[in-house]
């Protein structure tokens, strides 16, 4: 699946932050369940689908409401047969768009960088 807009790809060495934007044919973050129903699925769904040599673990799943909008924040980890990640995932929806922020690391540079990233999670807002 191809997003609809790139805000920000960026990254530094071993690590990486995109926001992404996604046309979503519900209007509401809810349909997919709480956090964590909607963690499972798009774990298991987008992340690491069966057949894709990746496994996915939720790690933990919240939800933050804020001036109307919902945010659901995920952590996990993906691993495949070369890498393993660490990242921390914000998701909204506002006018039949998903906005995705995603910062990910080496688990191995986890530690380092966890209290960074969930700064940034936790500080992600859409300006309506």
């Amino acid at each position: 699946m191809i997003p609809e807009r790139n805000f920000l790809s960026a990254c530094w060495q071993t690590l990486a932050l995109s926001i992404l934007v996604w046309l979503f044919l519900w209007c509401r973050l809810e349909k997919l369940g709480d956090p964590e129903q909607a963690g499972t699925t798009i774990l298991l769904k987008s992340i690491a689908p069966e057949g894709s040599n990746k496994v996915a673990k939720l790690i933990n799943a919240s939800r933050r409401d804020d001036t109307g909008v919902v945010y659901y924040t995920l952590e996990y980890t993906v691993q495949g047969p070369l890498f393993f990640r660490h990242n921390v995932a914000v998701y909204a929806v506002n006018n039949g768009e998903l906005y995705s922020l995603n910062a990910q690391t080496s688990e191995t540079a986890w530690p380092s960088v966890q209290e960074q990233f969930r700064n940034i999670a936790n500080s992600f807002r859409l300006l309506l």
